[in-house]
């Protein structure tokens, strides 16, 4: 109830000295409906147009000023406020002309201000049973349209929607609520989704991993979905670590393939990678947790003479990189003054700082291993090249041109050669002749020769372990042609011409030519193919089976073996695995000789 100005315990002063008691709380809804038990006997307070007076005289307002202060703010009177007046005093309050003493309208109003709505209309809300005798016989006491007073609603069973209630009567509250509204979100794994039904607070956002088990609040996993529905795929995501992570490679990432999830990296695009360790620097590039390993030393940078055969290759030191070769104890980084057949400083030429015997003009070749004849493929390959692995035990060192005329003439006096020439090698000369001028060269030199000579017959008492100058044995020849090679010539493994090296048909214009005027083979020998035939120690036989050591051929035989090919041969005749057979007293115009001896211990080799 209304008490005077004054006269109560703490109300909200109204304007012209009224207060307002015991009103319901702040937070009490203003429109809601009444509570389910309200009755008469609620409180209902008595404000009315005549009781809003102005306030006490408040001099000092200012026109257009107005007040909250004293004025109810439930319901309707929400924002209420009385104006200043001329005479400085605020006025009455401004309450709506909804605004209602008592309560009599029901309307869904709090018309009286009160913070209760339709507190006058107790039955509202209440179940109520109509007299027609449609589907919905139990309906609910409803304001009127006109808002005088309540009806029973029950005329028509309603379409249930949601909103907490049993709109169609079938004591079931929000079933198959229809045209629920699309979610919020409606991309990626949330196309589709549709708003829940949550009774009287109606369609709220579902919870999206009921709608799609791949929904995700954050985008975690590599899918190629849009799991959090923002309209990006496998954005924002933390990739794990890649299988490789050592080297180069520490730290790599593997890479989300959509569907494919997620797979390694492209490693060839990390800075430094290599699929195989290929770099000597010090750094693991294969990621394979080892560095530098594998690696194949580069070529030593000379070849010639002692260096042919490195002692070792390059060592890789890491970040230092590649070490220089180790030639062996033969090397001299400047030729010295030694007269030993060696080519000891690796420039391709013997003792040149040494007045050595023309005999000595030699390479020294190391021993080695290799493998005679030829394989089944080769072109014009002959059924007597049957391949056999040979090991020669002993270095050798061999004449680098064939035997001139001049150098027999020195040491013979004749010169049976048929087309004469100081610097041409000698030709027409017999297999005996040939061993006749190697115990002379031998002679001349202070050696012991190798053969012993009785008419035609010569014998070899020492063989291999002879002092002085030789025929090479058939596979000592081979072995110095090929310098390494397993193609049909070792200059074809240089992808060159033949005729870059060898003096043939094609190149010769019919006669023998100067030696060492065109390419030698990597061990420094000139004309090894080609300009005469080079008589071999061996008698003509087939290969014996299996691996060799050191052959030198069968002991008797009716001819001897010619290697090379001449200045009037074919191609397919200077390949390296090519036997000639010639009875030995033969003495044709492109037959000759190049002389070899077992080499004598390096200097080094008594230290």
């Amino acid at each position: 109830m209304l008490t005077a100005a004054g006269c109560d315990d703490g109300g909200d002063a109204l304007p012209g000295g009224q207060q307002q008691a015991d009103a319901a709380p702040d937070d009490a809804g203003a429109d809601t409906g009444a509570p389910a038990d309200a009755g008469p006997d609620a409180a209902t307070p008595d404000v009315s147009e005549a009781d809003a007076a102005p306030p006490d005289a408040a001099p000092g307002c200012a026109l257009g000023e107005t007040t909250t202060d004293g004025c109810p703010q439930r319901g309707v009177c929400a924002g209420s406020a009385a104006p200043c007046l001329e005479d400085g005093t605020f006025g009455a309050c401004d309450l709506p002309d909804s605004h209602e003493a008592d309560e009599a309208t029901c309307d869904g109003l709090d018309n009286d201000c009160d913070g209760a709505t339709d507190e006058g209309f107790p039955d509202l809300g209440q179940p109520c049973d109509g007299d027609d005798d449609d589907l919905c016989a139990l309906g609910q006491w409803r304001c009127a349209d006109d808002g005088a007073g309540v009806v029973c609603a029950d005329d028509e069973p309603q379409v249930e929607v949601c909103d907490g209630l049993d709109d169609d009567c079938d004591d079931a509250i929000d079933e198959d609520a229809v045209d629920a509204p699309p979610a919020d979100r409606q991309m990626g794994v949330c196309e589709g989704a549709l708003r829940v039904c949550a009774g009287e607070d109606g369609w709220v956002e579902p919870a999206y991993v009921d709608f799609a088990a791949t929904y995700e609040v954050v985008e975690t996993t590599c899918d190629g979905l849009d799991n959090d529905c923002d309209g990006r795929v496998d954005v924002g995501l933390f990739p794990p670590r890649a299988a490789l992570q050592d080297g180069v490679c520490e730290g790599a990432r593997q890479i989300c393939a959509g569907a494919d999830g997620w797979i390694e990296p492209d490693y060839a695009a990390l800075p430094g990678y290599a699929p195989d360790e290929i770099t000597c620097d010090g750094v693991d590039e294969d990621c394979d947790g080892a560095t530098d390993e594998a690696l194949i030393p580069p070529p030593c940078a000379l070849t010639e003479g002692v260096c042919f055969v490195p002692a070792a290759p390059s060592t890789c030191l890491g970040a230092s990189g590649w070490s220089a070769c180790d030639y062996g104890p033969d090397f001299e980084a400047d030729e010295a003054d030694t007269c030993d057949a060696l080519d000891n400083d690796c420039d391709g030429v013997a003792d040149e700082g040494a007045a050595c015997p023309v005999a000595l003009q030699a390479v020294r070749v190391p021993a080695g291993a290799f493998t005679l004849g030829s394989p089944e493929g080769e072109m014009s390959r002959d059924a007597d090249e049957v391949q056999r692995m040979v090991t020669l035990t002993r270095p050798l060192l061999a004449r680098r041109t064939e035997i001139t005329q001049q150098e027999w003439v020195d040491l013979l006096g004749d010169n049976p050669s048929l087309t004469p020439g100081a610097d041409r090698p000698v030709e027409s000369v017999s297999w005996v002749d040939a061993a006749t001028f190697a115990n002379a060269v031998s002679a001349a030199e202070g050696l012991a020769p190798c053969y012993v000579i009785e008419g035609v017959d010569v014998a070899w008492p020492e063989g291999l372990d002879c002092e002085g100058w030789r025929l090479p044995t058939e596979a000592e020849w081979e072995y110095l042609a090929r310098a390494g090679t397993t193609s049909h010539t070792f200059i074809e493994a240089e992808m060159r011409p033949l005729t870059d090296a060898a003096w043939l048909r094609e190149n010769s214009q019919g006669t023998t030519q100067p030696v060492g005027g065109l390419a030698p083979n990597a061990f420094g020998l000139f004309d090894v193919l080609g300009n005469v035939w080079e008589w071999a120690w061996d008698v003509y036989a087939p290969y014996p089976a299996g691996p060799l050591v050191d052959p030198v051929g069968p002991a008797e035989g009716a001819a001897r073996v010619a290697r090379g090919g001449g200045f009037n041969s074919l191609p397919r005749l200077l390949r390296s695995a090519n036997r000639a057979d010639f009875e030995p007293a033969t003495r044709v115009q492109d037959l000759g000789l190049r002389l070899v001896r077992t080499a004598p211990p390096a200097p080094e080799d008594d230290e």
